[in-house]
């Protein structure tokens, strides 16, 4: 771990080589990389694989940048990947204010034979930015795909991030999306409102339903600073035929464009929900916007929000079985 005096904001960490705390009998190593009081960097590569996956942290209190490899896989079950926090922000670990993945980095907690996929969580206080490649497989001989996490109080996925938490022999597991307030457009960019230079917190629908394909996804929009309204938006037309997408948000979702669940894919709805320490926005709903069409016809979960949808647009149940909504349907649509 290293430190500096707080007037100095440089990069305390800096690796561009190998670390290599990998095991060929054993289990993963350790490998923590701290700053404190300025920033930590990685853009070379550390190996803490094995028999069973090791732990890696990459921390500071200022800004984190990782643009390298990381790779904390095993033979029985995958390790742990740190980014900028812990879990939720929790775990007892040092929390960054700034967190970028580049499009280089490629962080892999796969199970490469048997066992589950393990984990990897990128956090910080406000902004990370997401990038690259996230692997928590399961593995091919028997296991459950692992979790991924990318949270703060903005989130932005560039366009073409890779996440997969597959599992040939056993459930897929989930990438969950931590922000406040959360656009599914067409393009992975813009910025907020009234603030140049910070992006909007968003993902593309390309690149969410390629997420799809390769596990579930959880997205929970909470109700954050000034400004934010704890909604998720769906800007871009969005489809998928496997795994399921789960929306929570402390206010609203609202559906602005075409969105089509199918095949074995399914789909949860949560408005007006606490997520973390946000508590429910009162007045939240599902709305389907004027033009608008949610086609439900997946055979996975489905889950219709209890507190009614308004449709302004149009509600397709595509189900080829009998569904039973007991709740209000409003609207113009």
């Amino acid at each position: 771990q290293a430190s500096a005096a707080k007037d100095l904001l440089t990069d305390l960490v800096n690796n561009s080589g190998v670390i290599d705390a990998h095991g060929i009998s054993t289990d993963g190593g350790v490998v923590r990389l701290i700053g404190s009081g300025g920033g930590t960097v990685d853009s070379g590569s550390i190996d803490a694989s094995g028999v069973h996956g090791g732990s890696v942290q990459l921390l500071s209190d200022q800004n984190v940048d990782v643009d390298g490899s990381v790779d904390a896989s095993g033979a029985r079950g995958g390790g742990s990947i740190r980014v900028g926090g812990g879990a939720r922000g929790g775990e007892g670990l040092t929390q960054a204010e700034n967190t970028t993945v580049g499009a280089n980095a490629v962080l892999n907690v796969d199970a490469t034979q048997s066992g589950n996929g393990g984990s990897i969580a990128v956090w910080s206080n406000q902004t990370s930015s997401i990038a690259g490649s996230f692997s928590a497989r399961g593995g091919a001989q028997g296991g459950n795909g692992g979790a991924v996490e990318t949270s703060g109080e903005h989130v932005h996925i560039a366009d073409g991030t890779l996440v997969s938490t597959l599992a040939p022999a056993g459930q897929s597991g989930n990438w969950l999306i931590d922000p406040t307030d959360f656009t599914i457009s067409s393009s992975g960019s813009g910025t907020i409102s009234g603030t140049p230079g910070v992006p909007t917190s968003d993902v593309s629908a390309t690149t969410l339903q390629n997420a799809l394909a390769n596990g579930d996804v959880s997205i929970e929009s909470s109700n954050g600073a000034s400004g934010t309204s704890g909604d998720i938006n769906i800007d871009q037309a969005l489809s998928w035929s496997a795994n399921t997408l789960t929306l929570t948000a402390a206010h609203s979702i609202n559906i602005n464009a075409d969105v089509s669940v199918s095949g074995t894919g399914g789909l949860g709805l949560h408005p007006t929900s606490s997520v973390g320490d946000s508590g429910a926005l009162a007045g939240g709903t599902v709305i389907i916007g004027s033009g608008d069409t949610l086609t439900l016809g997946g055979s996975g979960t489905l889950y219709l929000p209890s507190n009614g949808i308004e449709n302004n647009g149009s509600l397709v149940f595509d189900l080829g079985t009998d569904y039973t909504y007991a709740y209000e349907v409003s609207g113009t649509g």
